[in-house]
């Protein structure tokens, strides 16, 4: 974490939380008052200092790409679209094996 006069910049491939509430800003913030903390206004604004702050690895969602063209492993399409890969296209992915894994053996029995 990498502090300069009032911003808070996380390292790469981390986010920062604060610490009181849990509540994540994304990799960079500017310090000031909150009148908030876990989503209930404050009786006076409070004073942010980098120590509310602790830096954490970046939540994986669905959107997070785990392969793409900039990795080398994937090449462009004819159409020059560069094509990238997200948890969310592997559990698509998961699913579909899945379903076609039960039908095979439902067919069996047959």
């Amino acid at each position: 974490m990498k502090t300069e006069s009032n911003k808070i910049t996380a390292a790469k491939g981390k986010v920062l939380r604060r610490i009181s509430d849990g509540f994540i800003f994304g990799n960079e913030i500017y310090l000031g008052y909150t009148h908030y903390l876990n989503n209930k206004p404050l009786p006076e604004p409070l004073l942010e200092l980098p120590e509310h702050y602790e830096e954490i690895d970046e939540p994986v969602t669905e959107d997070t790409v785990i392969l793409s063209k900039e990795m080398d492993i994937i090449e462009e399409t004819p159409e020059g679209e560069v094509q990238r890969i997200t948890i969310g296209d592997y559990k698509k992915l998961e699913d579909c094996q899945f379903l076609v894994s039960n039908f095979i053996v439902c067919c069996s029995f047959e």
